[in-house]
């Protein structure tokens, strides 16, 4: 068995672990217009999550690049095959 090689007791590690990852220090705060947003517009669609973007309110949708990307795909195996 190993033994501990500290000093402290574990209440004041348990307090120092507890302090490093409590987000109000490193100055996140969960509560506000964004976090709400956030959570009232998460959606699950069955395949994956999906949010709007929180600093616009009323944001398009993206246009799909997917004929570009398959024009680059087919491209790039006409080059990998001469």
């Amino acid at each position: 068995m190993s033994q501990r090689c500290s000093s402290q007791p574990d209440s004041s590690l348990e307090a120092e672990v507890k302090k490093l990852w409590n987000l109000n220090v490193l100055g996140i705060i969960e509560k506000g217009q964004v976090h709400e947003a956030f959570v009232d517009n998460l959606s699950f669609n069955g395949v994956r999550y999906s949010v709007k973007l929180p600093w616009k309110q009323s944001h398009e949708l993206l246009p799909s690049n997917y004929n570009n990307s398959l024009d680059r795909l087919r491209g790039l195996l006409r080059k990998l095959r001469q």
